[in-house]
């Protein structure tokens, strides 16, 4: 249903607020695991009890969370806003998915360096990005367009799919409907990602399936627990009372 006037533009700014929350709830609550995941990417098998301290599972958690606001803001108003105007499910998610990887994306660069240089801090982190040369802070951003944007389209279109077939009403039933759209496209997906990681922090690329697939356990358990909370708080945000009422408040400020 397309709607007008001020209505359009708070639905819009609600969507866009109920994304930017459930984006920074479900990369805090995935934290570790994409600390794993990222440094089996890297270094393919490690011991992680010996060589990553627990207190530093979180590290790169609060640059993440600065990304993913507005990237989950975005994925979310934009994506709504096109299906909107009847464009294709496929369509909308990929321009969507495109946005957001594009919004900040020298923080990813950040973030990993920050997960697999664990004995640097940030302003280190910063320093070794910066040492690489100016052209190192976009390192990988074509390998992240190619990676994250067929997995976020095809997950995407495949959950907007799966929702309008199934009608869920339950919190239950929308986990159901994430589960579902996300397995297939990590899968398929998963070796650019581990390309991509490798561009960021300047590691010798993967020469075998094995290190192509390095980390996949741990990736699969953080998207299906990442994607079901994102799913699942956003679908609640978007019919809180509470959030609705700030949202207009701030429209009529």
């Amino acid at each position: 249903m397309v709607l007008s006037g001020s209505r359009l533009n708070s639905d819009r700014r609600h969507q866009a607020a109920a994304g930017a929350i459930a984006g920074i709830v479900a990369r805090t609550s995935t934290a570790p695991l994409d600390v794993i995941r990222t440094r089996l990417q890297v270094y393919g098998r490690v011991d992680i009890a010996k060589r990553w301290p627990h207190n530093q599972w979180f590290r790169g958690n609060g640059i993440n969370c600065v990304r993913a606001a507005p990237a989950g803001a975005i994925q979310f108003s934009l994506y709504n806003c096109m299906r909107e105007q009847q464009y294709n499910r496929l369509v909308c998610a990929t321009i969507a998915g495109c946005a957001s990887v594009s919004v900040l994306y020298p923080l990813d660069v950040l973030k990993t360096v920050c997960q697999v240089h664990h004995s640097l801090d940030l302003y280190r982190c910063a320093a070794w990005i910066g040492a690489q040369g100016p052209r190192h802070i976009l390192r990988g951003y074509g390998m992240s367009v190619v990676s994250f944007v067929p997995f976020f389209a095809t997950q995407f279109a495949a959950y907007d799919a799966l929702k309008c077939t199934m009608h869920p009403q339950t919190k239950v039933q929308y986990a159901l409907c994430s589960v579902a759209s996300t397995l297939p496209a990590a899968a398929f997906w998963y070796p650019l990602d581990t390309i991509r990681r490798r561009i960021q922090v300047s590691a010798p690329q993967a020469v075998s399936v094995q290190l192509l697939y390095a980390g996949f356990a741990p990736s699969c358990c953080k998207n299906l627990i990442l994607t079901t909370i994102r799913m699942v708080t956003y679908e609640t945000l978007l019919y809180n009372e509470y959030l609705t009422a700030l949202v207009l408040k701030m429209q009529n400020t």
